[in-house]
């Protein structure tokens, strides 16, 4: 072998190991497929090929326009410099990349910085380990009722309807539940189940209520470092899941959906009848605009859509109705042939509309004084048995759902009340949606039992906005719910297990309105039934839980546990002060239309 062939293998390999551990970096920091692993270690193995080319010149300053952002994208996840902020340090990066490493190796020098910087400055779970608490064995039940209110629960109460929680608030003590604001569920029930507040845990808005940007431990992320057992089912802010050693989660809400870039399309669709119910037959298609399925992921792209976000790829589902003597009869694309009567549903259809997976419903709407029927198509939902937007950690969604009646993370958004054809829809698939959730935590406690349960009912919350003050009925039944499945679970778990039911926040008499005075009752081993109603903060519910819950000492939480509650004592220990803080995730197109849907952002 030459001298000059011996010299040139370690020079080549000099250039394409690096560029495939880069490629393999950023491929773990992104997350993705195979696909996506094959693409960009050939990317970045093509690109350190050229750089070793002195006549390529124009290829070497596009692969450094191509990865500069990778250091921006780390960089800036510390640094909240703004869109413009964004573009501007990216260029600034690959301006003064080129220049220091020359235009030969600029480009190398920037993937090296951006992939040691991502390492290091990518949120990769929480900030703060749990804490250091004293052993406990107690099991623990708490049961979250959104948006529950005394305003609302005492007239219930007194008239009977609500057995299991006046059995609990008989046998235990109670209050009422002092929120701070923002008055925002995900941010309200991390602060609840963190005891820590907003500028510590991480979650401080709508739009930031994303699972990456939580910095402190949960009720349960603490409990799992003792070795305790947990299920976690529908709790707000808890997307995307988070593994917990011995844990099981479904996230809940603000969720991805399929939908995207607009908020109607979370409402369902209504489709006038045939004419003159006619044995005619026409074409009828369902725009659903679709965030677009990128099997290459990469930080390049996350830095584009924070300042540019790319359209989406618009989904139709052709439906072919027909008015006969027996009803309505559809098909369509994935849609077997049926006829509804009116007044009817459907059974949850699975469809495919190219590679995506989705389940919907259809309703025959009841012609009502000369407001004419036709049908009702509820908004495309995610199929659990094949999501694009997995929402589970420590379980397998393919073994546990069924599209036929599908687990749904998100259902219609109550804003479509607002139309009474739809009114009484909304109702409808919105208890389904919760009577599900029950049905697996109950079902997931069947085949293995867990010691820290945490369930939240958020129906009671969604059909007060809709219905409150004006149709108490809707909401008298989501409280009737509420109280079943709080029954259906305490009695899956051991007698001595301590059980707090809270709410986030109460409710106010305008649309979408929230006020801070929400519930707790508690009852269970030492907790004293004796003791006046009293005031307990958001911030000192868990550490509340805990120390009635026999941990002898509580330390990093922000709150304290309240006095004279139990007949156990917790030593408490005054936090630090909090981690810098770090730019938080904001949250996609598709959970900024759902909460757009739901009224809680404005449209």
């Amino acid at each position: 072998m030459s001298r000059r062939a011996f010299v040139a293998r370690p020079r080549l390999l000099r250039t394409l190991v690096p560029g495939a551990l880069f490629g393999l970096l950023w491929w773990g920091l992104e997350g993705g497929s195979a696909a996506s692993l094959a693409v960009l270690l050939a990317a970045h193995i093509g690109i350190a090929l050229a750089l070793r080319q002195r006549r390529l010149l124009p290829l070497r300053l596009l692969c450094g326009l191509g990865l500069a952002p990778a250091l921006a994208h780390a960089l800036l996840t510390a640094h909240p410099l703004g869109a413009a902020g964004d573009l501007t340090l990216t260029l600034a990066l690959m301006i003064g990349g080129l220049l220091v490493g020359g235009w030969r190796s600029g480009a190398l020098w920037l993937t090296l910085c951006g992939g040691v910087a991502g390492a290091l400055l990518l949120p990769r779970g929480p900030a703060e380990a749990p804490a250091a608490l004293g052993h406990t064995d107690t099991p623990i039940l708490v049961f979250g009722v959104d948006g529950a209110d005394w305003q609302v629960l005492d007239p219930l109460l007194s008239a009977g309807e609500l057995p299991h929680l006046a059995a609990l608030r008989e046998r235990g003590a109670h209050g009422v539940l002092r929120a701070a604001p923002p008055l925002a569920s995900p941010v309200l029930w991390t602060t609840l189940l963190t005891g820590t507040t907003p500028g510590r845990h991480g979650l401080q808005s709508w739009v930031t209520a994303d699972a990456r940007n939580r910095a402190v431990p949960t009720l349960w992320e603490h409990l799992a470092a003792q070795g305790r057992s947990s299920l976690t089912v529908n709790v707000p802010g808890t997307w995307p899941p988070r593994e917990a050693p011995r844990g099981r989660l479904i996230s809940g809400f603000p969720l991805p959906t399929l939908t995207a870039g607009d908020a109607r399309h979370l409402l369902g669709a209504v489709i006038d009848p045939a004419t003159d119910r006619q044995e005619e037959e026409r074409q009828v298609a369902l725009p659903m605009a679709s965030p677009p399925e990128r099997p290459i992921r990469h930080a390049l792209l996350h830095t584009l859509e924070r300042w540019l976000p790319l359209p989406g790829r618009p989904l139709e589902l052709a439906l072919t109705l027909r008015s006969t003597e027996q009803g309505l009869s559809v098909r369509g694309e994935g849609v077997d042939a049926l006829t509804l009567r009116e007044g009817e549903w459907s059974p949850w259809l699975p469809v495919r509309l190219g590679a995506t997976h989705g389940v919907l419903r259809l309703h025959h709407l009841v012609d009502r004084g000369g407001a004419a029927g036709g049908l009702y198509v509820t908004p495309l939902l995610q199929s659990p048995t094949r999501p694009r937007h997995p929402f589970t950690a420590g379980l397998e969604a393919r073994a546990l759902f069924d599209d036929r009646r599908p687990y749904l993370p998100e259902t219609v958004a109550w804003t479509a009340a607002r139309d009474p054809r739809r009114a009484p829809l909304v109702t409808e698939l919105t208890l389904e949606a919760e009577e599900i959730r029950a049905e697996t935590a109950a079902a997931l406690l069947t085949a293995e039992p867990a010691e820290v349960v945490t369930f939240v009912h958020t129906a009671t919350d969604r059909l007060q906005h809709a219905f409150w003050p004006e149709d108490p009925e809707a909401v008298t039944r989501a409280y009737r719910l509420a109280d079943q499945t709080l029954g259906r679970l305490t009695r899956q778990m051991p007698p001595d297990t301590l059980v707090f039911v809270v709410s986030d926040h109460g409710v106010a008499a305008s649309e979408a309105g929230h006020r801070d005075a929400g519930v707790w009752i508690a009852a269970g081993p030492g907790i004293d039934p004796s003791a006046a109603p009293r005031e307990l903060a958001a911030v000192d519910l868990t550490p509340t839980i805990l120390g009635c819950a026999g941990v002898s000492t509580l330390t990093g939480f922000d709150g304290a546990p309240i006095e004279g509650l139990c007949s156990r004592q917790a030593t408490w220990v005054a936090p630090g002060p909090p981690t810098s803080p770090r730019r938080p995730v904001e949250i996609d197109p598709s959970r900024r239309s759902q909460l757009e849907a739901l009224g809680y952002l404005d449209e």
